[in-house]
């Protein structure tokens, strides 16, 4: 969902930091200058908000028509600190979503916010989604063509990685090689720093979770599964199934450690997304140089033989949890 911020760079800021915190959300911001319409036409915005002071009338005026001709279905919400009569016209003659005026408190700016990008979301069909494994590349390999089919749809795809993974190399490595494919996934990237090995199911674990969760809002988790040989992936899983108690659907993935009880009922078909999903992973050379089952053969042949149970597609397969 790409949402603009325009005005000066006090109040975009002011503004941007509040939608990011309550909505987890990310704002793109622009000067309310002469330059801003050209800058607004390069891209399709979904809710912009202005920010208009008694310096840039003219300008704010022009940019609302400039709106109306390049982003005719863009929700706009118009902050203005005074009644200026040119600027109201303009407004209505653009069809602004909402006009307030200064002092406007927090509260009702959010409110209008929060209404605006609900509704927005809901018409759109944008789902916020959330994906958590225990270390740096887990997630890559268990949903990553998913994630990276959520991406192409618009959905906001988050990933939460709970250990730096220093068992498996160093820490600043592997950080970058997770930012880098989160960054390709067009993904938000929390990684904490749990002991990696360690990670246990308690109230540590479950807090963590709870925080991204209480952050992003999730519609959508994809997490470990309970059939894993790896303690860190199952304890995960336990985790968050406590962490995840309020949110409708839940998928658990497969990783390579998975023993045979793990029974998928979920197939995801992931053809368009099986170069990417080789990319993401590529991405993280520090363990594919060390283990076998992060060859690009592999990770192919595994979405096959799980096609099977598909009508012979590429598939990523997940248990459900709840749906």
């Amino acid at each position: 969902m790409n949402i603009v911020i325009i005005g000066s760079p006090t109040e975009t800021k002011i503004i941007a930091d509040e939608v990011e915190r309550q909505t987890a959300q990310r704002c793109e911001r622009m000067p309310l200058t002469t330059g801003v319409s050209e800058s607004l036409q390069k891209n399709y915005w979904h809710l912009i908000i202005m920010a208009v002071n008694y310096e840039n009338l003219a300008t704010a005026c022009t940019t609302l028509y400039t709106i109306k001709e390049t982003n005719p279905e863009s929700q706009v919400i118009l902050i203005s600190s005074n009644k200026d009569v040119e600027l109201m016209s303009s407004a209505l003659d653009t069809g602004v979503s909402h006009f307030l005026v200064q002092p406007v408190s927090t509260q009702v700016l959010l409110e209008k916010l929060s209404t605006e990008i609900k509704s927005i979301r809901e018409d759109l069909g944008i789902k916020r989604i959330l994906a958590i494994g225990a270390h740096p590349d887990d997630v890559e390999i268990g949903c990553g063509g998913t994630m990276m089919k959520h991406a192409a749809k618009g959905d906001e795809v988050h990933i939460l990685t709970l250990t730096n993974g220093e068992q498996g190399g160093s820490i600043n490595v592997r950080y970058k090689e997770a930012s880098r494919a989160a960054t390709y996934v067009n993904a938000s990237l929390n990684m904490k720093n749990l002991k990696d090995t360690y990670i246990t199911d308690g109230p540590e674990t479950i807090k963590t979770i709870e925080e991204i969760i209480i952050k992003v809002k999730p519609d959508i988790i994809y997490t470990h599964s309970i059939n894993d040989n790896h303690q860190d992936h199952r304890n995960t899983h336990l985790a968050t199934m406590v962490a995840a108690r309020s949110v409708q659907h839940v998928y658990s993935y497969l990783s390579p450690s998975c023993n045979i009880n793990f029974r998928p009922l979920h197939f995801e078909h992931v053809e368009k997304y099986m170069d990417d999903k080789i990319e993401l992973i590529n991405f993280y050379q520090s363990q594919k140089t060390k283990v076998a089952y992060l060859a690009d053969s592999l990770i192919r042949s595994t979405a096959e033989y799980w096609g099977r149970f598909s009508k012979y597609g590429i598939v990523e397969p997940f248990e459900v949890i709840r749906s």
